[in-house]
Parts: C-alpha cells; sequence; structure tokens
C-alpha cells in the first residue's frame, strides 16, 4: 500500500502547477458530490425517522383509548339495524327509487362492494342530466335522510354551459351490509 502511494505522489508532484490545480479542483467536486449524496440520504432517513416516531405516538395514542374506542363501537353497533343495511342490488335499487321520486333524469353506472369480516361496503355511480339545482338538493337531503345506512361519497355539480338553469350531477353513493355484528 506503501508503494501505492508514494507512486501516486510521486506521479502528482511530476506535473504542473496548473495540473496539479486542476486535479485538485476536481478531487475537490468529486468529494462535495459525494457529499451531497451521502447528506440526501441521511436527510431521507432522518424524515422516514421522523415518521415512524410520529406514527408510533399515533398509534400509542389510539391504543391508550382501546377500552373507550371498544364502548363507543359496542354502543354503535347496538344502535345499528341489521335489517335497515343495504346489499349491492338494495343500493342500487333505493338510489333508482329515490331519483324517480324526484322525477331525474339518471344513470347508473359501475357498482363495487369491498368485502370485510364483518360488513359489506357498497358503492354506486349515479349521473343526474339536465336537471334543476332544486331537485338535485332534494335528492341530496333524500340521501341524507337515509344516513347511516346511505352515504354520499362523492359529488359533482356542473352547470349546463348553454343552459345555466340545467346542471349535470355525478354522485358516488355508498352502503354497508353487516354480515356480523357481534364482537
Amino acid at each position: 500500500m506503501n508503494v501505492f502511494i508514494q507512486k501516486i505522489r510521486r506521479f502528482f508532484f511530476r506535473m504542473s502547477i496548473r495540473e496539479q490545480i486542476l486535479i485538485f479542483a476536481i478531487l475537490c467536486v468529486l468529494v462535495l458530490w459525494w457529499m451531497s449524496a451521502e447528506f440526501a440520504d441521511w436527510r431521507s432517513n432522518w424524515t422516514r425517522y421522523n415518521s415512524h416516531n410520529f406514527q408510533i405516538q399515533e398509534q400509542n395514542i389510539w391504543l391508550s383509548d382501546k377500552d373507550e374506542i371498544e364502548l363507543d363501537l359496542e354502543k354503535a353497533l347496538n344502535e345499528l339495524d341489521s335489517d335497515k343495511t343495504y346489499s349491492s342490488s338494495e343500493l342500487a335499487g333505493r338510489v333508482d327509487d329515490l331519483a324517480r321520486e324526484k322525477e331525474l333524469d339518471f344513470t347508473i353506472g359501475n357498482q363495487r362492494t369491498v368485502p370485510n369480516e364483518d360488513f359489506n361496503t357498497h358503492s354506486i355511480r349515479i349521473s343526474i342530466r339536465r336537471a334543476g339545482l332544486r331537485p338535485i338538493i332534494e335528492f341530496c337531503n333524500a340521501l341524507q335522510a337515509e344516513a347511516p345506512y346511505l352515504v354520499i361519497e362523492n359529488m359533482d355539480i356542473s352547470a349546463n354551459r348553454s343552459r345555466p338553469t340545467e346542471h349535470t350531477a355525478k354522485f358516488v353513493v355508498s352502503s354497508f351490509e353487516l354480515k356480523n355484528i357481534a364482537l
């Protein structure tokens, strides 16, 4: 190793001052580049560490409230009537009935079901075309009256450019179907 370093020193000192300064400048740039990459890696690790630390603290708070959360869950489950929850087809039928009651021009789109151990979550898309604002609001109120069994997940209302009194509304309505309400 010592011989290798002596050869490098002899090679370096045989160069002109200008070449030595240029080599030194290149080495400084390479070291700065390496240090900036190390700093970015350290900063990324530090941010990840702080994020994980925050998540652990948040989970500890939830765990410390475990008894209270279980009591609230039991109370909420006791207040729910499993006969009033909607299956996928019942959700589509109920949304269809509410839209027909308000005499809306609508189409029902894709249905999606997310299965779970104790319940299924169903969602459905509905598009309403060429409707006044009042019937759309009445439809929203009718859906909200079905809470907590029906929930408006997403809603987008836009006015027709040629007829500002007519609107297009798009909704995503969700419901759940209880399978097993025992804790």
